[in-house]
C-alpha cells in the first residue's frame, strides 16, 4: 500500500512542478518570439493570469486524482490483486472527496475575473485587477486544496488506519502523539487558507472598484451572469463555511440540541447547493456566447437574464427552507430521491402544505429556468449582422450542460409523477437508471471549466481573434462524447434487460460473462481512454498554446479537422 500511495504522491508532486514551471516556460517562449520576430513589446505574449493559474492548479489536482483512481480500479479488475490495491483505491477515493471544492472555486475565480475584465475594458493587468489581495487569496484556496489532498494520502501512511473526510470535505486526523498534533495543525491552517481565502475573494469581487480613468461616472452594473454566479457562490460557500464552523465548535465545546439541529440543516443544505457549479457555468457560457456575437455590448436575451435570477433565487429559497424548517419550525428534514431535493416533515398540516407548495414552486422555477437558458444559447442571433458559429469549446460546454441537466430534469419529472400516482415497474426502472446516470455526469462541471479556461487563454493571447489548437478542440469532443456514450449506456441498457452497476467514476460495470458483458467492458475502457485522455490533452494544451498555434488548426485524428472559427483569419 505504501508504494502505491507514494506513487500517487509523486504524481501529484509532478503535476505541481509542471504548474510551477509554466511561468518559466511562457517567459522563455516569449523571449524567443521577441528575439526571432524583433517586434515591439506590445506584441509579447500576455502572462497567464492568476485566475487561470489557479484554475489549472485545481484542474490538475481534480483530474489527476480521478485518473489515478480509475487506473487503480481498472488494474484491480484486471489483475484481481485484492486487498492491497483496494486499500489504495480507498485512499484515492477519500482524496477525490477533498477536490470536490474545485469546480465551485474555479467558477468563483472565473466570475471574479469576468468582473475585472468588464471594469478594465479587457485590460485587467493594466489596472491591477482583481485586487492583489484577491489574487493572493485565490492562490491560498488552490494550494489549501492541495494540502488537504496530500494529508488524505499521507495520514494512512504515517498514522495508519483508513482515511476519513469530514462533511465539509476536509481530512479528519485520528488522535495520537506529536505527529497527529502536527497534522491537526496543518489541517486547521489549510482550513483557514480555504475558508478565509474564498470569503475574501467573494468580498473582493463585490468591492472591486472601477478605474476612474475609464469610468468617470461610476462603475457599470455587474452583468446578470456574473451577479447570479456570485450569488450562487455565496450560497455554496456559506453552507460549507457553516458546516466547518459548527464542526470546529463541536470539537472544542459541548454539543447542544440547537447546534446539532443547525449542523444537520447545513449538511442537508449541501444537497441543495450541488447544482450551483453547473448553473454558474451555464450562465458564464451564455454570457460568453453573447460576447462572441457582440464583443462590446453583447448580452443574453432579457428573458434569459431573468431566468438567471430565477435559477439563483430558487436555489436560495430551497436553502432557506432547509434552514427554517428544522431550526424555526421544529420540522424534520429528509434527503429526497434526487440530488438537490430535500423533503421535510411538519406536525402542523397547514404549514406543511405551504412549505411543500413553496418547495415545488422553487423546484419548478429551477428546472424551468435552466431549460430556458439552454434554449436561449441555441437561438440567440446577432441583430446587426450574421451570427457567428458557436465555437467548438462552447459546443462542448453546451453539450455537457444539456447532458447534466437532462438527467436531473428527467429524474425530477419521474420522481414527481411517482409521488402523485401509483407508478409502476417501468417507472421505477427509469428512476433507477436516471439515478445511476447522475454519476456519469459528475465530470461535466470540471470539464466545462477546463474548456472555457483554454478558450479564454486563446482569446487573451490573440486579441480576441484566436482559438485553441485544433487537436485540443478534438480532445474536448473526445471527452464530451465519452461522457455522452457512458450516459447512453447507463440509460439504454436497463431498457433491454441488461444488468449494470455504476462505479464512483460514473462508468457502467457489466455483470455476467456473455458476449454482451464483454462488449460493454470493451466500450467502457474505450470511453475511459477518451474521457481522461481528452482531459489530459486539454490541460497540456494550456501550457503549449502560443499566438502562433492558437488558430484552431492542427489535427489529433488524421483526416478529421475542427472548423476554424470565423474570427481566425485564413
Amino acid at each position: 500500500m505504501r508504494t502505491n500511495v507514494v506513487y500517487a504522491l509523486l504524481a501529484v508532486a509532478g503535476a505541481v512542478q509542471l504548474h510551477a514551471g509554466q511561468d518559466a516556460f511562457l517567459g522563455q517562449h516569449k523571449a524567443t518570439l521577441d528575439y526571432s520576430n524583433e517586434k515591439a513589446n506590445d506584441d509579447s505574449v500576455p502572462p497567464v493570469s492568476t485566475t487561470m493559474k489557479c484554475v489549472i492548479n485545481l484542474t490538475i489536482q481534480y483530474f489527476l486524482l480521478y485518473t489515478a483512481l480509475a487506473i487503480a480500479r481498472t488494474y484491480n479488475e484486471v489483475s484481481g490483486t485484492g486487498p492491497k490495491v483496494q486499500q489504495t483505491i480507498d485512499v484515492l477515493s477519500a482524496g477525490c472527496t477533498t477536490v470536490n471544492y474545485a469546480p465551485m472555486l474555479c467558477v468563483l475565480f472565473l466570475g471574479t475575473r469576468m468582473r475585472a475584465l468588464q471594469l478594465s475594458q479587457g485590460e485587467p493587468d493594466k489596472f491591477d485587477l482583481p485586487q492583489p489581495f484577491v489574487k493572493n487569496c485565490m492562490q491560498a484556496c488552490a494550494w489549501s486544496v492541495l494540502v488537504q489532498t496530500l494529508m488524505v494520502l499521507l495520514i494512512p501512511v504515517v498514522l495508519g488506519g483508513s482515511p476519513k473526510v469530514g462533511a465539509d470535505g476536509t481530512p479528519e486526523v485520528p488522535e495520537g502523539g506529536a505527529m497527529a498534533k502536527a497534522f491537526t495543525a496543518v489541517r486547521y491552517l489549510s482550513m483557514i487558507g480555504m475558508y478565509g481565502g474564498f470569503s475574501t475573494v467573494c468580498y473582493g469581487a463585490v468591492t472591486m472598484e472601477a478605474p476612474a480613468a475609464l469610468w468617470a461616472n461610476g462603475a457599470p452594473p455587474v452583468s446578470p451572469a456574473v451577479a447570479c454566479t456570485m450569488n450562487l457562490c455565496y450560497q455554496y460557500f456559506g453552507i460549507y463555511l457553516g458546516i466547518a464552523l459548527l464542526q470546529t465548535y463541536h470539537q472544542f465545546s459541548k454539543k447542544t440540541d440547537f447546534t446539532e439541529t443547525l449542523a444537520g440543516a447545513f449538511q442537508m443544505g449541501q444537497n441543495t447547493v450541488n447544482f450551483a457549479p453547473m448553473l454558474c457555468i451555464l450562465f458564464i457560457g451564455a454570457r460568453m456566447r453573447a460576447l462572441q456575437i457582440d464583443p462590446v455590448n453583447g448580452n443574453p436575451q432579457k428573458w434569459a437574464q431573468q431566468c438567471f435570477y430565477l435559477c439563483a433565487y430558487s436555489v436560495l429559497v430551497q436553502l432557506a427552507l432547509v434552514i427554517i424548517v428544522p431550526v424555526a419550525l421544529g420540522g424534520k428534514l429528509n434527503k429526497g430521491l434526487t440530488e438537490g431535493d430535500v423533503t421535510f416533515e411538519l406536525a402542523n398540516p397547514t404549514v406543511y402544505n405551504i412549505m411543500t407548495a413553496v418547495r415545488y414552486g422553487a423546484l419548478i422555477a429551477l428546472y424551468g429556468g435552466f431549460t430556458t437558458v439552454i434554449y436561449s444559447i441555441c437561438v440567440i442571433k446577432n441583430p446587426n449582422g450574421p451570427t457567428p458559429a458557436v465555437s467548438p469549446a462552447m459546443q462542448c460546454v453546451m453539450n455537457l450542460t444539456i447532458q447534466f441537466f437532462f438527467v436531473y430534469f428527467m429524474l425530477f419529472m419521474f420522481v414527481t409523477i411517482k409521488q402523485f400516482t401509483s407508478g409502476g415497474d417501468s417507472l421505477s426502472t427509469a428512476i433507477r437508471a436516471l439515478d445511476s446516470a447522475r454519476a456519469t455526469v459528475q465530470f461535466c462541471p470540471m470539464l466545462s471549466i477546463l474548456f472555457v479556461g483554454l478558450r479564454m487563454r486563446a482569446l487573451q493571447i490573440t486579441e480576441q481573434k484566436g482559438a485553441p489548437q485544433g487537436w485540443a478542440q478534438q480532445c474536448m469532443f473526445l471527452s464530451t462524447y465519452a461522457v455522452l456514450f457512458q450516459l447512453l449506456m447507463v440509460l439504454l441498457l436497463p431498457l433491454v434487460g441488461a444488468s449494470t452497476e455504476i462505479d464512483s467514476d460514473g462508468s457502467p460495470v457489466a455483470k455476467g460473462s456473455g458476449w454482451g458483458a464483454k462488449a460493454l467492458v470493451a466500450f467502457r475502457y474505450l470511453a475511459f481512454l477518451c474521457l481522461y485522455g481528452g482531459a489530459v490533452g486539454v490541460v497540456y494544451a494550456v501550457f503549449d498554446i502560443t499566438p502562433e498555434n492558437a488558430n484552431g488548426r492542427g489535427s489529433l485524428i488524421p483526416g478529421v479537422d475542427v472548423p476554424v472559427p470565423p474570427a481566425v483569419s485564413a
